[in-house]
């Protein structure tokens, strides 16, 4: 029995999607999370929140977004993040309180401080 032939190729003249639009392609904004103690971490990405525990020692995240990427930690010292597959150095003393923003214009620290 013989298969019939697969359909052609669409061209992209007749994409529902406009040339780069967001819903055609994959996210651009990649986070990943290591625990080396203990941290708070609340992750929103492009606005909605995506999560908010206690990351124990040795455990990853790992999260996606079009736009934004916002972390808070309430132990940055105990974290570390690589943003897009490069570090990106969240130390800073124990305990400390850290917001980062990361966007395709890079990485801000946002409303961080000593706790």
């Amino acid at each position: 029995m013989a298969l019939p032939n697969p359909p052609a190729p669409l061209s992209e003249a007749t994409s529902p999607y406009p040339a780069g639009d967001k819903s055609s392609q994959g996210p651009s904004l990649k986070l990943d999370v290591m625990a080396t103690q203990d941290a708070w971490v609340e992750v929103d990405t492009d606005g909605q929140n995506r999560c908010r525990k206690l990351v124990r020692v040795e455990e990853g995240l790992s999260f996606q977004a079009f736009e934004r990427i916002r972390i808070m930690t309430g132990n940055a010292a105990g974290l570390e993040l690589r943003f897009n597959g490069k570090p990106v150095a969240a130390t800073g003393t124990n305990r400390r309180i850290r917001t980062l923003e990361f966007t395709n214009e890079g990485i801000l620290e946002v409303n961080s401080r000593n706790s």
